[in-house]
């Protein structure tokens, strides 16, 4: 490990809970960041730094879901701005991912473009939000929901995502979700410009950008039609063209939603951060979630509920991703999001914000209000006495991993070759080799402390740092992406592959042998 100018701290690992004393180290190179010391009151505010990379000095965040309807005229009646504030101190948040809209579709200011809560009798409680949280020096992200989104389903039938059984995707669900190649588009456009005309924001948060399902609505069909040709794939295929083609169009035209969004946002206030939910890269194809929307980020932010494997693993891979650092790792300060009154110890809670620190992320917890609008003052007690005894560490951050071993992840290649052939109604869309496989072996480096990475397709340019690379069951695979493995190979690196890899190009053409027969010395049987 390459050691800082000023004295090296130990980092506790938590092997069993959080995976992370074996994923390569960090080599510690930035200056340090100023932090708050432990004396004094428990509930003084930290200095905390604002300005346009507000993100950069932010390592402890929250969270405060608000998805709550307006059936009860009590809902949200007893919100207060100061005491929402005053518990953020308490935890020693640095920022806050504030709600100016939800899942449920209503705005939580008086909007001119769709519906505010009921319960709030025109209350602005994002202004009020953003003033208290502003006094104390807590950036403030914004937060909407897009795609889920009930009323907007709700007020426009049409605009409703149709699954490929022909209803609509959810029906029965608590959520409504529209398609963004509907109308719905110029909906988010128009309340996108409202947020960031009317508020002094320091960013945005567009939550749930994904597919929820293969979409066959009208608007999608017209829109493969202008561009393609001919009717919407029905059949899932792999090493078919035309069913490649879908997804990467479906891809295209995630990107080119988010794009909206990023550019309303961008052109009312160019210094705002803009993020889009990063937690679906390493999920399946069927979200759409690839380069096309990465692109739409100034830095990713997901969150994660699973156990230590899943942890190091999407924490190495956001921070391959991500366009700027440090990227953010999420998760519940309760045991589930379902329950949010029953606690995770603190013994955990502190085990996964060590966890990032070790993978050099923010941690950001998350709470939820209660219906009434009050906030539960125990957990944010608990996360400012976990963030106290971490406070020294966040001085330390910064830097570059260093590790021996790269594994490939390839946005690209997020399915199982099994489903070839099968209708999109038939097919299990969370099926997936390539990330279960790949999180096999980073399972086997971490219970042989073998310092590891992930590499992309965006790091490649960086193979002649690592001695050996992991391709498992890498579907698809670009020219580009075999010229770059096949150049550093030659060069004197390791290779190890595994299933069909190299066998079929990116955009679903299968070749006659593996791509990298000539490095492999091997080639498909015939």
């Amino acid at each position: 490990m390459n050691e800082p100018n000023h004295s090296p701290m130990t980092r506790r690992h938590f092997l069993h809970t959080t995976g992370t004393a074996v994923g390569g180290s960090i080599a510690m190179s930035l200056p340090p960041l100023a932090w708050a010391a432990q004396t004094g009151p428990r509930n003084a505010s930290p200095a905390r730094p604002l300005g346009p990379r507000w993100f950069e000095n932010a390592w402890r965040r929250a969270v405060i879901d608000m998805h709550i309807p307006d059936w009860d005229p009590q809902f949200l009646s007893e919100f207060s701005a100061d005491r929402y504030v005053e518990a953020l101190v308490q935890s020693r948040a640095q920022s806050i991912v504030c709600y100016a809209h939800s899942h449920v579709g209503l705005f939580n200011y008086p909007t001119r473009v769709g519906r505010q809560h009921a319960g709030l009798n025109g209350r602005d409680l994002v202004a009020e939000m953003i003033d208290r949280c502003h006094r104390h020096r807590i950036a403030v992200v914004l937060y909407v929901s897009v795609i889920h989104d009930r009323w907007a389903s709700d007020q426009h039938p049409d605009w409703r995502i149709v699954h490929p059984n022909g209803g609509h995707f959810g029906r029965g669900s608590r959520h409504g979700f529209v398609c963004p190649n509907s109308p719905y588009r110029e909906y988010v456009r128009a309340w996108t410009r409202e947020i960031a005309e009317r508020f002094d924001l320091d960013g945005m948060r567009f939550d749930m950008t994904f597919w929820t399902c293969v979409c066959y609505c009208a608007h999608c069909q017209e829109r493969w039609r202008k561009e393609v040709g001919g009717e919407l794939p029905r059949t899932v295929d792999w090493t078919d063209e035309r069913w490649v083609a879908f997804q990467r169009k479906r891809e295209q035209w995630l990107g080119e939603f988010a794009e909206i969004c990023t550019g309303t946002v961008k052109a009312a206030k160019p210094n705002a951060t803009v993020e889009h939910q990063s937690s679906i890269y390493p999920g399946s194809w069927n979200n759409g979630a690839s380069w096309p929307l990465v692109a739409q980020n100034d830095f990713l932010q997901g969150d994660f509920y699973g156990d230590a494997l899943q942890g190091s693993f999407v924490r190495k891979l956001l921070e391959d991703l991500t366009p700027n650092r440090p990227f953010g790792y999420e998760t519940s300060f309760s045991v589930s999001l379902q329950d949010h009154t029953a606690r995770k110890s603190e013994a955990l809670l502190e085990a996964k914000a060590s966890a990032a620190i070790a993978d050099a992320a923010a941690f950001i917890f998350i709470d939820a209000i209660d219906p009434l609008g009050t906030v539960n003052p125990h957990a944010h007690e608990r996360m400012g006495r976990v963030f106290d005894r971490l406070m020294p560490c966040y001085r330390e951050l910064g830097g570059e991993r260093v590790a021996d071993i790269g594994l490939f992840y390839g946005l690209d290649s997020r399915f199982d070759m099994r489903s070839n052939g099968k209708s999109v109604l038939e097919v299990d869309n969370g099926a997936d080799t390539h990330t279960r496989s790949t999180m096999q072996a980073a399972r086997a480096l971490i219970a042989h402390h073998l310092p590891w990475r992930m590499v992309t397709r965006k790091s490649l340019c960086q193979l002649s740092r690592l001695k050996t690379l992991v391709l498992s069951n890498v579907h698809h695979l670009s020219e580009q992406e075999v010229s770059a493995i096949r150049d550093w190979l030659q060069a004197g690196g390791t290779l190890y592959a595994s299933g069909a890899t190299s066998l079929v190009k990116h955009t679903g053409q299968r070749q006659p042998d593996f791509m990298l027969a000539d490095v492999f010395v091997i080639s498909l049987a015939k």
